[in-house]
C-alpha cells in the first residue's frame, strides 16, 4: 500500500474521532506501556519510569485545560460557521471573554444577525416583486387613463382660458395645420378653422391683406407663418376683408418649443384695432390742422415782433436824439456864457478905441490916456481870449460827443476824462437841481472800445437817477468811481436814492419798465443802458439796491474789445 493511502485511511478514521478524545490517547498509550514493563525494569529504572509517567500526566492535565480554553471554542465555531454556510445559524453562546477569541464570537454574532435581517429582508422584498407583477399590468393601465384623463382636463382648461382672452388666437401646428382658433378669432375672421388648409392658402382662405392695398399677404411672410421658422413677430400692416368691410388688425406671434428645442406650435394674437385706426387718422388730420394753425400763428406773431421791434427801435432812437438835445441845449447854454462875455468885452473895447482914435484926431491924446487904454487893452484882449478859448473847448467837446454819439467809432480814450467830458454836459440840467455829480478813479486808465456808447449809458444812468431816484425839490450825491482790475475797467455809479423795490430789481433792464411814466419816464433809458453795455461794449452790467440807501451800477469793461465782424 502506498503512502498515500495510509495518510487517507487515518485521517478518515482520527477525523470521526473528537479532538478531545484524541488528547487521551498517548496517555494510553503510556499506561498500558508502563504496566507492560513492570515485570522486567530495576528499582532506578522504575524510579525514571515514574518520573515520565509524572511528566506524561502533567502534559495531559494542561493539555486538556488547552483543550477547554481553546480548542473547544474553536471546535464550536467552526461548527456554526459550517451550518451558517449551509444557510442554518444557531446563535453561538456567548463567551465572558475579553481576548481575541471573545471578540471574534461576538463579531461573528453581529454579522450573523445582520445576515437573517438581509435574508429576511430579501424574503419580503421577493413577495413585494411578486405581489407588484401580479398587479402591474392593472396599476400601469390605470396611471394611463388617470394621465390620459389629467392632460385632457388641462387641454380643456387651456382651451377655456383662450376662449376667455380678449383678442383672438389661433395655433397653428409644426406642419402648417391649423390646431386651434378661439371665437374672438373666428368673430375676427368670419369663419373658424377650415379643414385641410396649409399655411400656403391661410392668406387666401382667411382673406389676409398687405393693408391699403389690393395684395394678398404674402403666406411666407405671415407672421404666423414666422413664428414656425422661429421668429416672434409683431405687425399692424394685415388687414381682413369680409365682403366690403375692412378690419385691420394688429398681430403677435411666437413659436412653442418642445423640451428637446423643436418647434411645435406657432401661436397667433390678433386684435381689431379698427377703432385705432380712426383714432389715428383723426389725430393726424388734427395735428395738420394744429399745425396750419401754429403756422398761421407763428407768421403772425413774427409779423407783429417785427413791428414791435421796429417801434422800439424808432423809440430807441427818439430817446437818442431827444438826449442828443438836451446835450445841444447843454452846450448852448454853456457855450453862451463865454460868448456872452467876450461879446461884453469886446464891445468894451471898441468904445475905448473909439475913444482913443478920436482924441488922436482932435490932436489932444495925452500920454495917460494912451496908457490906460494899452491896460485896458491888454485885460480886454486876454479876457476875450479865455473866453473863446473856453468856448472853443465846448465845441470840441461837444463836437466831439456828438461825434461819438452819432457814429459810434471805436477809439482808444481815458475814460475818467472821457466821463467828465460826456457827463459836463449834464451841468445845466444839474444846475436847476441840488444834486452833486463827482468822478473819481485811475486818470491813466484807457481802454480801446466805442466812446459814444459809453457817454450814452453814463448819461442814462445819471438822467434816470434825478427821475427815479429822488423828490424834486431833494438833493442827492451821484459819483462815478472809475479802477482797473486786470485786463478788465469797472466803472461804478452810485447814488444815494430811494433805491430800487426787490420785487422790480429783476425788471429794470426790461423795455418800457418804469414807475415814473407820470413824469415822462419812457421806460427805455435802462434798456438802451444794458443793450449798449452787453452788446456794443461787450461787457456786463448790474444792479444792486436797498431801499432807503441807495442804488449802484457796476459796468465790468473789457480793456480791448473785439470789432463787431468778430464778434
Amino acid at each position: 500500500m502506498s503512502i498515500s493511502f495510509l495518510n487517507r485511511l487515518a485521517a478518515t478514521i482520527f477525523g470521526k474521532l473528537r479532538l478531545r478524545t484524541l488528547l487521551f490517547i498517548p496517555l494510553l498509550l503510556q499506561v498500558f506501556t508502563v504496566v507492560g514493563l513492570l515485570g522486567y525494569l530495576s528499582q532506578k529504572e522504575l524510579q525514571v519510569l515514574w518520573l515520565c509517567i509524572s511528566a506524561s500526566i502533567l502534559a495531559a492535565t494542561v493539555s486538556i485545560l488547552i483543550w477547554g480554553w481553546l480548542v473547544q471554542p474553536i471546535e464550536l465555531l467552526n461548527r456554526k460557521v459550517g451550518a451558517l454556510s449551509r444557510g442554518k445559524w444557531e446563535p453561538i453562546p456567548e463567551l465572558k471573554r475579553s481576548d481575541a477569541l471573545g471578540e471574534l464570537v461576538n463579531s461573528l454574532n453581529r454579522v450573523a444577525a445582520q445576515l437573517q435581517e438581509l435574508k429576511q429582508e430579501n424574503t419580503d422584498l421577493k413577495i413585494v416583486l411578486e405581489t407588484s407583477t401580479e398587479h402591474g399590468d392593472t396599476v400601469a393601465d390605470r396611471l394611463y387613463d388617470q394621465v390620459e384623463e389629467a392632460m385632457c382636463q388641462s387641454e380643456r382648461r387651456l382651451a377655456q382660458f383662450l376662449e376667455a382672452v380678449p383678442v383672438g388666437v389661433s395655433v397653428l401646428d409644426q406642419f402648417g395645420k391649423l390646431y386651434f382658433m378661439n371665437q374672438a378669432a373666428k368673430q375676427i375672421f368670419g369663419k373658424g378653422i377650415e379643414p385641410d388648409v396649409t399655411s400656403e392658402q391661410l392668406s387666401e382662405v382667411y382673406q389676409v391683406y398687405i393693408a391699403g392695398t389690393e395684395r394678398l399677404y404674402p403666406p411666407e411672410e405671415l407672421p404666423i407663418a414666422r413664428s414656425l421658422k422661429g421668429e416672434s413677430v409683431t405687425a399692424d400692416d394685415l388687414e381682413i376683408r369680409r365682403g366690403d368691410r375692412r378690419i385691420p388688425i394688429e398681430v403677435w406671434t411666437t413659436p412653442i418649443y418642445d423640451e428637446q428645442g423643436n418647434i411645435l406650435y406657432g401661436i397667433n394674437a390678433l386684435q381689431d384695432i379698427t377703432q385705432r385706426k380712426q383714432a389715428d387718422k383723426l389725430v393726424a388730420e388734427y395735428s395738420q390742422t394744429l399745425e396750419k394753425q401754429v403756422r398761421d400763428r407763428t407768421q403772425e406773431l413774427s409779423q407783429t415782433l417785427e413791428r414791435l421791434q421796429s417801434t422800439q427801435q424808432q423809440l430807441v432812437e427818439s430817446e437818442k436824439m431827444a438826449a442828443l438835445g438836451s446835450l445841444v441845449a447843454g452846450v448852448a447854454h454853456e457855450i453862451n456864457t463865454p460868448i456872452g462875455t467876450a461879446i461884453l468885452t469886446a464891445s468894451f473895447l471898441s468904445k475905448e478905441t473909439q475913444s482913443l482914435l478920436a482924441a488922436w484926431a482932435e490932436g489932444n491924446l495925452k500920454r495917460s490916456v494912451l496908457k490906460g487904454y494899452l491896460d485896458i487893452a491888454k485885460e480886454s484882449s486876454e479876457l476875450i481870449l479865455r473866453n473863446l478859448e473856453r468856448a472853443g473847448e465846448l465845441v470840441q467837446s461837444f463836437k466831439q460827443v456828438s461825434v461819438d454819439c452819432t457814429s459810434l467809432e471805436k477809439r482808444p480814450f481815458a475814460v475818467k476824462n472821457y466821463l467828465e467830458e460826456a457827463l459836463f454836459n449834464l451841468n445845466p440840467q444839474l444846475k436847476q437841481t441840488k444834486h452833486r455829480l463827482t468822478i473819481v478813479g485811475d486818470e491813466t486808465l484807457i481802454i480801446d472800445s466805442y466812446p459814444g456808447a459809453l457817454s450814452q449809458v453814463v448819461t442814462n444812468l445819471v438822467l434816470n437817477s434825478i427821475t427815479h431816484a429822488y423828490q424834486p425839490d431833494e438833493g442827492g450825491n451821484l459819483r462815478f468811481q472809475v479802477m482797473g482790475d486786470r485786463d478788465r475797467a469797472i466803472v461804478q455809479y452810485t447814488d444815494d436814492g430811494c433805491g430800487i423795490p426787490a420785487q422790480n430789481l429783476g425788471k429794470i433792464f426790461e423795455p418800457f419798465f418804469t414807475t415814473a411814466r407820470s413824469q415822462g419816464g419812457s421806460g427805455l433809458g435802462l434798456h438802451i443802458v444794458y443793450n449798449l453795455v452787453t452788446q456794443k461794449l461787450q461787457g456786463t452790467i448790474r444792479c444792486e439796491s436797498q431801499l432807503g440807501v441807495g442804488t449802484t451800477f457796476i459796468i465790468n469793461l473789457p480793456l480791448v474789445i473785439r470789432n463787431q465782424s468778430e464778434v
